[in-house]
């Protein structure tokens, strides 16, 4: 045995040996409560400190520092980290206070200081790194991957996490492993192919490239469940030494499960007359679309029928649907017909809703929800406000009922996550927008100031006198459709607003703008939306885009509805078997939660010189 597989077998041992001592999954613990009768709270540490001498002193800086950020404490933590004399430390104590270092940043959402730290040069860590404890390195190789991952280098991310591998404990490895794959999950469809073309002949069976060509198979063929089965059988022959082979992702592993379970004859129930129709003939294009695309590739499809539920009775339209042999029906559209459905004991077949009922109402088992609801748009936002370290919340809102329902929302939602909410502000929808944004920002509070001093002291404002805006404001989550959002957020500007990030959901952009050069007055909005309108990667709109060129921006919304209605209808059962699975549609990355309702993921984006930029996602509990 060489000298260097005789060291590896070595690390390894002593790896196994110390695995009590080291942390994986979310991140280094820290400090540890001592046994009963030592002492352990902060001033014990903070005294000891102060009358301890190097090292010690240090040892005991850095198990406070360790204490306040479990207690989520991160300001009196990073004060007493900024204490500490970095090069003045030991080896070890250099890895545990970059270890401290990385923890308190990636609770702040600052991943590029951890990159600066870990991987790159702001500590000189590769001059000592080889001379760290095992368990150290380790630990910050996961906080390397950890940053890579909040900064949106997901590859790089999956490239850290493969680094530390053989290091993972085996109780440890599968979900050292569900991490990597979810990494992997927020890389599009064409980049993992252009990456997977990149690979490098020595590389060509690398455990990377396995992982990159499953991801692939999992994004590439959503719109068709016979393709994306048969090119998983192929890859688990072709790798079948590979780990994923053992610890196949979960939604893989049911497809393999359910890929037979599934429909034979589609009823779709939509209102192709009246108010409505127009969004049913879009959200029915859609379905053809999808439909067409799976036939275009293997001729097992299911058969469509469609169905007028305007001039109707619904629920006899529905049993003429079940008669007439569906097992499967899409539809209804209006939210009345889906309570409607919520009402009954049972349904005879699986139907999917494209809206959603009453929520005060339970659904029978056979009954899922499915629609574009903007309340659920509203659920990402104070998530991704959340997410960006944000507490203090502003809410600028309509005055209307629409406006009103999404303020409530927010408020519901925010409390719940324990933000906190410094300003609830309605505006007219006709206008005068400038009065609600400075009510918002207490702009009258300052002038008002101002006027008290003059009226005490008698001396005249100077001339140069500014009104500032109130300081304890985080964000502003904005509600507005297109037309007042280009007018709103100017005046944010003009507010001394200017440093405030401005978040809301998809009714705030158009497509349209990006070309009219109407969009430049949204620069620097932060906004959620579906894939379909801000990512190229879906099969099914390369297909389409020549028959349905130049699409509105909400017929292109109900079109992806449809598309994602028929897509849906192959996965429903593998969804409800495991809540943690996804499926990338057009419409977002899709979940079903324990009322069957269908939630989606949607797409980040900023708005930068009058043009959409993709933000990194974050993957989560979508629930309130």
């Amino acid at each position: 045995m060489t000298l260097k597989k005789t060291k590896l077998l070595f690390v390894l041992l002593i790896l196994l040996t110390l695995h009590a001592c080291t942390t994986q999954g979310p991140g280094y613990k820290g400090y540890k409560q001592p046994r009963p009768g030592e002492p352990a709270d902060l001033h014990f540490l903070l005294q000891s400190a102060r009358l301890a001498t190097s090292p010690q002193k240090e040892d005991y800086l850095l198990d406070a520092v360790s204490l306040l950020r479990n207690e989520n404490n991160i300001q009196q933590a990073s004060s007493v980290l900024e204490q500490i004399s970095f090069p003045a430390l030991t080896i070890a104590q250099k890895g545990h206070f970059l270890i401290e270092y990385s923890e308190l940043n990636l609770k702040i959402h600052d991943g590029e200081k951890v990159l600066n730290a870990l991987a790159g040069d702001s500590f000189k860590l590769n001059t000592f790194y080889d001379q760290l404890p095992l368990e150290t390195q380790v630990i910050l190789g996961e906080l390397r991957a950890r940053a890579y991952a909040a900064t949106g280098k997901y590859l790089e991310s999956v490239k850290e996490y493969l680094f530390i591998t053989p290091l993972i404990p085996k109780n440890d490895i599968e979900n050292h492993y569900i991490t990597i794959w979810n990494n992997l999950n927020n890389l599009s469809t064409s980049y993992l192919e252009e990456q997977i073309k990149a690979t490098a002949p020595n590389e060509q069976r690398s455990e990377l490239k396995g992982w990159l060509e499953l991801a692939f198979l999992n994004r590439a063929y959503q719109y068709d469940i016979n393709t994306q089965l048969r090119y998983l059988k192929s890859w688990l022959q072709t790798w079948s030494l590979h780990p994923a082979t053992t610890y196949l992702p979960t939604s893989l592993s049911l497809l393999l499960k359910y890929a037979d379970q599934r429909p034979e004859k589609i009823a779709v129930l939509l209102p192709f007359s009246g108010k409505l129709a127009a969004s049913a003939n879009i959200i029915r294009d859609g379905i053809i679309a999808s439909h067409y695309a799976t036939k275009t590739s293997d001729n097992r499809a299911p058969a469509l029928t469609f169905f007028n539920t305007a001039d109707s009775d619904f629920i006899s339209v529905y049993r003429a649907a079940v008669e007439n042999g569906a097992d499967l029906i899409i539809g209804p559209l209006s939210k009345e017909n889906v309570t409607l459905l919520q009402q009954m004991n049972s349904l005879p077949v699986t139907t999917l809703a494209l809206n959603q009922g009453d929520p005060q109402l339970d659904s029978p088992k056979q009954l899922y929800q499915f629609g574009l609801s903007p309340e659920d748009e509203v659920i990402q936002v104070a998530k991704r406000a959340w997410e960006d370290g944000h507490v203090n919340a502003a809410v600028l809102f309509p005055d209307d009922e629409w406006g009103y329902r999404m303020a409530d929302k927010f408020e519901h939602v925010w409390l719940n996550r324990n933000g906190k909410l410094v300003s609830v502000t309605p505006y007219s929808p006709k206008g005068n927008y400038k009065e609600a944004i400075r009510a918002m920002l207490n702009v009258h509070h300052s002038e008002s100031r101002a006027k008290a001093l003059y009226r005490i002291t008698g001396l005249p404002l100077l001339a140069e006198f500014i009104p500032r805006r109130r300081q304890d404001v985080d964000f502003i989550f904005m509600v507005a459709f297109p037309t007042q959002a280009r007018q709103l957020k100017p005046t944010l500007l003009h507010a001394d607003a200017k440093d405030l990030p401005v978040y809301s959901t998809s009714g705030a952009y158009e497509q349209e703008g990006d070309k009219n050069g109407k969009n430049d007055d949204l620069n620097g909005l932060y906004f959620c939306d579906i894939p379909w309108l801000l990512l190229d990667d879906d099969e099914i709109k390369t297909i389409s885009k020549p028959v349905w060129p130049n699409m509105p921006t909400r017929a292109s919304r109900l079109f992806a509805l449809g598309i994602d209605a028929y897509r849906l209808q192959g996965r429903l059962a593998i969804l409800e078997a495991s809540p943690e699975t996804r499926v990338h549609g057009a419409t977002g990355s899709l979940s079903l939660d324990e009322s069957r309702k269908i939630r989606r993921e949607m797409v980040w984006a900023e708005i930068k010189n009058g043009r959409v930029k993709e933000l990194p996602l974050f993957y989560g509990n979508l629930s309130e």
